[in-house]
């Protein structure tokens, strides 16, 4: 998301109720997830490339095989 105060924008992940301010932050949520259910990667209109690859890089680094990306908001 933008940052108001004229600098580089700002990334959160969500998942469910927690936010992560970081890619580490997000392996660390995701890991404690059953892995076969799947994950759905939903990244927002604004985010930048880089997040949205870091979120799926973290998805697979964290164990998930399932994985659905959807993009919007």
């Amino acid at each position: 998301r933008p940052n108001p105060a004229g600098g580089p924008a700002t990334v959160s992940y969500r998942v469910g109720e927690r936010v992560a301010a970081s890619a580490p932050e997000l392996l660390a949520v995701l890991t404690a997830l059953p892995k076969g259910p799947g994950i759905i990667v939903k990244v927002a209109d604004e985010a930048t490339v880089d997040a949205a690859a870091a979120a799926l890089q973290v998805v697979q680094d964290a164990g998930f095989y399932k994985v659905s990306y959807v993009a919007g908001p």
